[in-house]
């Protein structure tokens, strides 16, 4: 798992303050959308429909959903880099984009 300084920096202050830090390892579920999603669907929680694409080659299969997408970059924060995709001839560039 990459360091996160946010995280770093939230559990200096839980730590000040006499409160339970973010335990270690857990920030990979805290940061990364797609793990944190298959965690609580783990769990039994309902999800909706998620796809990972980590490359060129996963394209074909979300062509195969239904539109319109919404991508969002699993470590990305905020709302920033969150496009909606309304056809499968945009998934191509909207990935190359943001990966």
């Amino acid at each position: 798992a990459q360091a996160d300084g946010s995280v770093d920096f939230t559990n200096r202050i839980l730590q000040t303050l006499a409160l339970t830090p973010i335990a270690e390892g857990s920030t990979e579920f805290i940061r990364n959308k797609y793990l944190f999603r298959k965690r609580l669907e783990g769990v039994g929680m309902s999800i909706p429909y998620l796809h990972l694409v980590t490359s060129q080659n996963d394209i074909p299969q979300v062509a195969e959903t239904f539109f319109p997408l919404i991508v969002k970059p699993v470590s990305s924060m905020e709302s920033r880099s969150v496009p909606s995709i309304g056809q499968s001839g945009e998934i191509a560039s909207v990935f190359q984009r943001i990966s």
